[in-house]
């Protein structure tokens, strides 16, 4: 019986021991769940950051680091602002993440009813969040003249645009390179950048260019005055229709196609960490030209809900901005992010972008598109107050004698 009574005994302790580890077990897997559930996140998106969104590292970031499952719906940035913000299956988004401050800064604004615009959320907290500016990119061979006709300087090993003016009216008289001292070469000067009736890229190169040559302030008075000279430039200067990427083409292209182009900063430095081979064969032909004051193209994120504010923060999380410069060439809008750019390999780099104009407000905007578009018939009833819009903010080096 005592044996009896210990077999009994011992047996009562296994199942006690087995219900204690399958106990412990199932609170294991419960929590596992738990953490592999991910906060799901609609994201209203406008264009030209695809390639930064779907990189590994950062969607690591945004799912382990904070949690979030996102799904990015593509957005025309013009929609983002009269249209509502309602998918497909009738819900709303969490956030909308537009490809310029302009789209940004105007959702704040109440809603214009005259131009079949809806009523909009309710931001919870935003703002910029990837940066980069205007640049004009040109090859060695073309430097040596660009100096001599002092449409250029070299600070620091980095050439700034200091008479923008200038080369603009090279471009509108039709002037050869050859007519400057570049002996051998009889194409036109040009500056080849996307259609700003079509591309994000193009806006922003004829509102630099508007600003430009409206003295670095736009007004009532002098947007009227200059947009007839600003339409004669567009006239005169080639735009790339192609949906390919423009610094592609520049590259493929050469100098003797393709002498100077507008784009981003971030488009050398995109290519040069995904191209290292390629780059690395003409690293030392390509020059950066920093116009004085150049413009911020800046993708800014409103938040409408908690959820949103989440991936607001992810997105400004230091790893995922150090990310965004490294891989991406996206300068970031808050502090504490190092930019090395000795690091890069890209000669010509400046550590801060100190000379910029401010963007424009949507009333500037449409007046100078549909200007352009329409060949001045149809963009007079477009009145605001322009006098807040192309300030100049000069800084370092630059003065306003200089531009």
């Amino acid at each position: 019986m005592k044996i009896r009574r210990e077999i009994l005994l011992i047996a009562g302790l296994i199942v006690i021991l087995i219900c204690v580890i399958a106990s412990a077990k199932i609170k294991e897997n419960r929590k596992k769940i738990v953490a592999d559930e991910k906060t799901k996140v609609y994201i209203a998106l406008g264009k030209g950051k695809d390639d930064l969104l779907s990189d590994d590292e950062i969607k690591n970031i945004i799912k382990n680091r904070y949690g979030l499952d996102v799904t990015y719906d593509n957005w025309k940035n013009s929609n983002l602002v009269k249209n509502s913000l309602v998918r497909k299956d009738g819900t709303g988004y969490d956030a909308m993440f537009t490809s310029d401050e302009r789209y940004y800064e105007y959702y704040k604004q109440s809603a214009n009813e005259t131009k079949g615009e809806t009523q909009r959320n309710t931001i919870y907290k935003g703002g910029k969040t990837l940066n980069t500016p205007i640049v004009i990119y040109t090859w060695d061979t073309m430097i040596g003249t660009l100096l001599n006709e002092k449409i250029i300087t070299e600070h620091s090993g980095v050439y700034y645009i200091t008479d923008m003016n200038k080369l603009l009216s090279y471009i509108t008289e039709e002037k050869k390179w050859s007519d400057i001292g570049l002996e051998g070469n009889d194409s036109k000067i040009t500056v080849e950048t996307k259609d700003p009736l079509n591309y994000l890229l193009g806006e922003k190169y004829y509102e630099l260019l508007l600003c430009t040559m409206c003295g670095g302030n736009v007004t009532d008075e002098n947007i009227d005055q200059t947009l007839p000279n600003l339409k004669e430039l567009y006239q005169k200067t080639k735009h790339n229709t192609s949906t390919a990427n423009l610094f592609k083409s520049f590259v493929q292209s050469g100098s003797s196609k393709k002498a100077m182009i507008a784009d981003y900063e971030k488009s050398i430095i995109q290519y040069a960490y995904q191209n290292p081979e390629s780059f690395e064969k003409i690293k030392d032909k390509i020059k950066i030209l920093y116009p004085t004051p150049t413009i911020w193209t800046s993708h800014c994120i409103a938040t409408f809900t908690e959820n949103g504010n989440k991936f607001y923060d992810a997105l400004t999380d230091k790893d995922v901005e150090q990310i965004a410069w490294n891989k991406y060439g996206f300068r970031s809008a808050t502090t504490g992010i190092s930019y090395d750019v000795s690091q890069l390999g890209i000669t010509g780099i400046p550590q801060t972008i100190d000379s910029t104009v401010f963007t424009m407000g949507m009333d500037a905007y449409e007046k100078m598109i549909n200007y352009i578009k329409e060949d001045g018939k149809d963009y007079a009833y477009i009145k605001g107050d322009l006098k807040t819009y192309g300030i100049v903010y000069y800084g370092g080096l630059w003065s306003p004698d200089s531009i």
